[in-house]
């Protein structure tokens, strides 16, 4: 007769001796990624700085409420950070349009101003192209509008203060008042800025970039582990099955055993991870917002609540090794999984950049659940929604390996 308790500490012998060489591939595969990781960052803050859009300016400005309404714009604290808006001819905008030099201009027609007091609709153009419709061409569409209704609105309300004050004869008191007005609406205009807070609330689960791109790139990093342990994993003949089966070990107990094993040899490799990443993290002047907020106890206990994701990623590889009877084709199949997987469920891009079907699908897919799980317990929030998610996925995988291994078993 063979128990459960000495199959698991065969299967505990060999992932010891397999140890120090899976432990060696990890802290090399854990360095490459986190050389990656630090070069995305780099990436990220570089186009934080170019992110400034250029927006050309073309007209006759000399009119002195609509250049009073563009020159306050674009003097304002706030808008200087996000738009570079500068006044130039047409042949220059367009000169500068065609090198990529401005991302669009405006062209304000000759007596727009006048066209608005006699009723006319003379039309600001803006040009732009398809590729500029992003958040710079959200903000410039706005930023236009905005000028437009603000010289509209007025203009309108200065020249119907000035026919009241002429009905009613008090022309001596125009000038004052006019100058009373146009310096309210000045003064409205530069204090439109801080009638708001922006506030930051991430891309995904309330998390910042960088946040996503640890815990996406960790993940990426547990589902790779499993190419370490092919020689362990993969079976290329079932004599031995068999054998443990007439002996009174089934599929269940082979799998159970087999899987928890597999487990622990994975939460140790996250050790090594958890190691690599304190140091590395001083080394190459990593800021993770959400982490560097952590203690060290919460950092750990950060790495603790990994482990029903160490055991899921486990469950998928062990049933996975169970469809293959080759070293090479093991091999081959953990990676494709692991990098498609990986990629549909928001480990390497955000959800929110996919189609909606896409992210239903990744949402809930294995590596998607444990992709938010461990955005929310990096973050703070509850993952319970998530983390039972895991463990069905856990039962399923697991019933499924059992099930092949059966017929393993049965049919040789």
């Amino acid at each position: 007769m063979c128990s459960w308790k000495q199959y698991l500490i065969v299967q505990l012998k060999r992932v010891g001796k397999a140890l120090p060489g899976i432990c060696l591939l990890t802290v090399a595969l854990t360095v490459s990624l986190l050389f990656l990781l630090k070069a995305m960052f780099l990436i990220e803050e570089s186009k934080e700085k170019k992110q400034v859009v250029e927006v050309g300016i073309v007209g006759d400005l000399s009119d002195t409420y609509l250049g009073i309404g563009i020159n306050v714009i674009k003097n304002m604290e706030d808008i200087k950070e996000m738009a570079n808006i500068e006044t130039m001819t047409e042949e220059e905008a367009k000169s500068k349009f065609a090198d990529g030099e401005i991302s669009a201009y405006l062209l304000v027609p000759e007596g727009f101003v006048d066209s608005i007091l006699i009723g006319e609709n003379k039309q600001l153009t803006y040009v732009t192209t398809k590729s500029a419709q992003g958040i710079g061409g959200i903000l410039i569409n706005e930023l236009v509008g905005s000028i437009s209704r603000m010289v509209t609105l007025t203009q309108n309300s200065i020249y119907a203060m000035q026919s009241y004050m002429i009905d009613y004869g008090k022309r001596e008191q125009l000038r004052e008042a006019t100058m009373d007005m146009n310096m309210a609406y000045i003064e409205v205009v530069m204090n439109r800025m801080g009638v708001f807070e922006l506030q930051e609330l991430g891309i995904s689960n309330a998390i910042s970039l960088t946040g996503h791109l640890f815990t996406g790139i960790l993940l990426l990093l547990i589902l790779l582990w499993g190419i370490n342990s092919v020689s362990l994993m993969v079976r290329e003949e079932h004599s031995l099955l068999r054998i443990l089966h007439t002996k009174g070990l089934g599929a269940k107990g082979q799998v159970s055993a087999e899987v928890s094993a597999y487990a622990f040899l994975q939460c140790i490799t996250l050790l090594c991870v958890f190691i690599c990443l304190i140091v590395a993290k001083t080394a190459m002047g990593f800021e993770i917002k959400e982490w560097d907020h952590m203690d060290f106890g919460e950092q750990l206990g950060f790495m603790l609540q990994l482990i029903p994701v160490v055991v899921l990623v486990s469950a998928m590889q062990a049933f996975l090794y169970e469809l293959v009877t080759n070293v090479v084709t093991g091999v081959l199949l953990q990676f494709v999984v692991a990098v498609s997987m990986s990629y549909v469920s928001g480990c390497i891009y955000p959800l929110s950049f996919f189609p909606e079907f896409v992210q239903v699908i990744g949402g809930y897919s294995p590596i998607g659940a444990a992709l938010s799980y461990m955005q929310k317990g990096l973050t703070g929030q509850n993952g319970m929604k998530e983390l039972m998610i895991i463990v069905c996925y856990i039962l399923l995988f697991g019933a499924l390996q059992m099930w092949r291994r059966n017929k393993r078993i049965i049919n040789g």
